[in-house]
């Protein structure tokens, strides 16, 4: 972490909304880590800030084999600078993804006890009540009023 200056870093970092507007060819990004993943010799990561999302893909022999590493283990929720070439691609989402050339976790999450990406909607584990309320397309805040409702009715009827 001593390896970047902070100061500096927050100068010279874009927005992710600004990357997909600017045509810039080099960019400096920060955000947490949305998701991951990695297929074979290609590792994306997918970094979100306030302004959006956006991803970033090694491929093995294209970027240092330090970064393909590192990014197998940056968790979930880490906070991570990236500096990278902008590349244009229709499977990223928006338009645009990164081609890392450094990548510095500046906070390292713990990995979480549940899985709350929205990939997790497609694979609810058995027996959560949780995981089947996300399963058929209501969202936790709509489970914990639900709850509520359901305990104030049964204190009344009981």
């Amino acid at each position: 972490m001593k390896e970047i200056d902070l100061e500096k870093l927050n100068k010279n970092r874009v927005l992710i909304k600004d990357v997909f507007k600017a045509k810039k060819s080099k960019v400096e990004i920060a955000g947490w880590v949305h998701n991951k993943r990695g297929l074979g010799k290609i590792r994306f990561l997918i970094l979100r800030d306030v302004s959006g999302i956006i991803q970033v893909i090694a491929v093995k022999g294209k970027v240092s084999q330090d970064i393909f590493k590192s990014i197998d283990n940056i968790s979930k929720e880490s906070v991570v600078y990236v500096r990278g070439s902008v590349k244009v691609s229709k499977q990223a989402p928006g338009g645009k993804e990164i081609i890392p050339e450094k990548i510095v976790v500046l906070a390292h999450a713990e990995e979480l006890p549940i899985d709350v990406s929205d990939f997790s909607r497609q694979n609810c584990r058995r027996g959560w009540i949780i995981g089947f309320w996300i399963c058929i397309g209501g969202t936790l805040r709509q489970f914990l009023k639900f709850s509520r409702l359901l305990v104030h009715h049964l204190r009344t009827i009981l």
